[in-house]
């Protein structure tokens, strides 16, 4: 988690952001946090995945192919090796939007629940 939080401390440096309160909406089952000129996107279909995050209008994340976007994966690692478990990496998860954050729930017979809060 450091390191990330260090990575977007970064990112932020480089680029000239204007913050304003932040909004949730939701499209299907993509949901887009805008919080003034950093736009970011959660696709709860695919693994609950990041897949766009914009400063400015710029990219950050890798987003062609399979390997695209961001997401989270429980630690330590060596509980569910590699490459990620499908429930995990790929499969749908269900969301819900409350007041100024987003829940996303996968349960799966590798974990009891695997439960992520983006607020």
């Amino acid at each position: 988690m450091r390191n990330f939080t260090v990575a977007i401390l970064t990112v932020l440096t480089l680029f000239t952001v204007s913050f304003s309160q932040p909004t949730w909406t939701q499209s299907g089952n993509i949901y887009t946090l805008t919080v003034g000129d950093m736009v970011f996107k959660v696709n709860a279909d695919y693994g609950a995945r990041i897949t766009s995050f914009t400063i400015n209008g710029t990219e950050i994340l890798y987003t062609s192919g399979d390997m695209s976007g961001s997401t989270f994966w429980p630690s330590p690692q060596s509980e569910w090796n590699w490459p990620p478990p499908e429930p995990l990496d790929s499969d749908a998860y269900s969301a819900t939007l409350q007041l100024t954050a987003l829940q996303v729930i996968n349960s799966t017979n590798l974990f009891t629940v695997i439960m992520m809060r983006i607020q």
